[in-house]
């Protein structure tokens, strides 16, 4: 490789004339150039900077500019905008190598880790991209608390992410951070425009596709509150089926319940126990008084008592989230509240 190595000072010398000789042993056809006033046998003078870039630009294939940054700025900026050889700068102590330009010739940037390690520099890779990381669906879900509903569709996203292909994403629900690599947004009322046939959704429908292979994804954010009257216990399984029913009726997936939450009496809480169990999810009490304050009524059989209990309930699992209903299924009072979540890449 023809290579020119530039020095300014008396200090800059001394690393140019040993910069050569590394090069020089290792087969480089180096030449040393240093400010006039700073010359020896091995070091050819020059006294204009710009001169000296014109008459060496179309030969060499690589300038080792050997100043600090802010010189290396002020010199070199007119030299960036036009195609031509690589410009690397290198600070005088030897320690930094920062290429400026990589030029028209391929494998610079392996040249410039090679020749750092070589001079004992470290390379300063500013303009290299970063490699893109690649989005992992399960990562996504397990941060963002969100239930996958066919695994196997991850395999389906992951291919086409592999191959390049672009893969949709639709949400019910913002979502912040930056879009990874290959990942394409689907908005609301796009249904009928184009769209990636592999797509991912998260939603809170098991009805709508928005994809014709689709990742369905729900979010784990319905409090679901039980609640009968005291002495009426329900016969086994009504529990789960008046839950069921009341999610089925809207359109939400039992998946999205991550919590069951009951009055704190031993028969309450173990017909909201077994619930859980059924739903493969934790099982919380409140205290009457705490619900009743909450529901903001007195105790003492005031009518429809169960349905303030079980949506309190509900409503305080949530977070004090927004109510998507409150129904009474087989004399049971389910109710059912959305935490309000925040969805990120």
């Amino acid at each position: 490789m023809k290579i020119s190595i530039v020095s300014f000072t008396r200090t800059g010398a001394k690393k140019n004339l040993e910069l050569g000789r590394l090069l020089f042993q290792k087969k480089h056809q180096a030449v040393s150039y240093s400010w006039h006033t700073h010359t020896g046998r091995k070091l050819v003078p020059f006294q204009s900077f710009d001169r000296l870039m014109a008459d060496l630009w179309r030969e060499e294939e690589l300038f080792l500019i050997l100043t600090d940054v802010r010189h290396a700025v002020m010199i070199l900026t007119p030299y960036l905008r036009r195609p031509g050889p690589a410009i690397f700068v290198m600070d005088e102590a030897g320690r930094f190598v920062i290429p400026f330009s990589f030029g028209q010739k391929d494998g610079m940037e392996d040249w410039c880790a090679w020749f750092s390690g070589l001079a004992g520099a470290a390379a300063v890779l500013t303009s290299a991209e970063e490699p893109a990381e690649r989005f992992e669906l399960t990562k996504f879900a397990q941060k963002n608390r969100l239930y996958i509903q066919d695994l196997y569709r991850v395999r389906t996203v992951a291919a086409c992410l592999a191959e390049g292909k672009p893969v949709g994403f639709y949400s019910d629900y913002p979502v912040d951070g930056v879009y990874p690599e290959g990942i394409v947004r689907i908005q609301k009322g796009d249904s009928g425009s184009w769209a990636p046939e592999v797509g991912i959704s998260v939603t809170d429908d098991w009805e709508a596709p928005h994809f014709a292979k689709e990742c369905r994804m729900f979010p784990q954010n319905v409090a679901l509150g039980i609640c009968f009257p005291a002495g009426d216990r329900p016969e086994k399984n009504a529990a789960r089926q008046a839950a069921l029913s009341a999610l089925s009726g809207q359109h939400i997936s039992r998946q999205r319940v991550f919590a069951v939450f009951a009055v704190q009496d031993p028969d309450q809480k173990q017909l909201a126990a077994e619930l859980a169990d059924a739903l493969d999810v934790p099982c919380f009490t409140y205290t009457e008084s705490q619900l009743l304050q909450c529901a903001g009524i007195s105790g003492g059989g005031s009518v429809g008592k169960e349905e303030a209990l079980c949506g309190a309930c509900s409503l305080l699992g949530s977070g004090r989230g927004k109510e998507i209903v409150s129904v009474r299924e087989a004399g049971i009072a389910i109710s059912l509240h959305e935490m309000e979540m925040d969805f990120s890449f």
